[in-house]
């Protein structure tokens, strides 16, 4: 298979874990590069020239590290596909590498029309309510689902092409943050008819990331959050998210790895 792991870290502790995670999903290390998260700390010079207070920093640095992880994926000597997972990441034990593999083997056939999938996002909602949209079913890939008509937040894991990314890479990594701003307000008014431009936040990854890049997202998520960590934005998605998501459908949350 032409793909590789792109992990973005943010602390040794969680790095190892992430590492077992793999090893017992059978992944070969030679597969994974791990790309070290930006933070408020090694990213003093991204900030020149703004007045962010530390939290807006946080959210800033989130969507930095996803961009810089985009033009990775982007590069040259890339492989065709990128799997982008934060490493908080809780692996569906049985489904996960399987139905990557699926995808990836279908991509041309029914994911041409996509730059990327979202496999991992934070629900808002109860499994049930997912169950009853709209959706669309791809032949070979038993029990899952693909939507494109909600707007999921949460950024666990996502799968890029590289043919769809290339250009766009060069257009959201940027040396300082004005430069970043001044390249995707102009991305997307190019974009989007005058009298139609999306209202969007340019802090936060998955606010902006779905207006300029096509997507669609699965369903059940084949990557949910570990339950014992806190973001770099201090939410504990577990408690606030996953057991409202998971609730009557408890026998599902067994299905990923636990910590």
């Amino acid at each position: 298979m032409n793909y590789q792991f792109i992990v973005i870290t943010l602390c040794e502790d969680r790095k190892q874990k992430i590492i077992q995670s793999f090893k017992d999903l059978g992944v070969k290390d030679s597969s994974i590069y791990y790309l070290k998260a930006s933070t408020p700390e090694n990213s003093e010079e991204y900030f020149i020239d703004t007045s962010f207070d530390i939290e807006t920093k946080k959210v800033v640095c989130c969507a930095k590290s996803h961009c810089r992880a985009i033009e990775y994926a982007a590069r040259d000597e890339s492989p065709d596909y990128s799997i982008v997972i934060e490493d908080d990441a809780s692996f569906h034990k049985m489904d996960f590498l399987k139905v990557v593999q699926q995808i990836i083997s279908k991509w041309k056939t029914y994911f041409c029309h996509c730059d990327y999938l979202s496999l991992g996002w934070i629900p808002g909602n109860n499994y049930e309510h997912y169950k009853l949209k709209k959706c669309r079913n791809i032949q070979g890939i038993d029990n899952y689902v693909f939507l494109n008509d909600f707007y999921n937040f949460g950024l666990q894991c996502l799968l890029y092409c590289k043919q769809k990314i290339q250009k766009i890479s060069k257009e959201i990594n940027k040396q300082t943050f004005n430069e970043f701003k001044f390249s995707l307000d102009k991305l997307i008014i190019n974009l989007y008819d005058s009298n139609n431009i999306p209202s969007y936040s340019i802090h936060a990854v998955d606010y902006f990331l779905r207006y300029i890049m096509r997507h669609e997202i699965i369903f059940p998520p084949l990557v949910i959050e570990q339950n014992n960590v806190k973001s770099l934005l201090g939410h504990n998605n577990f408690d606030t998210y996953w057991i409202k998501f998971f609730k009557g459908y408890e026998e599902e949350l067994n299905n990923y790895m636990s910590y």
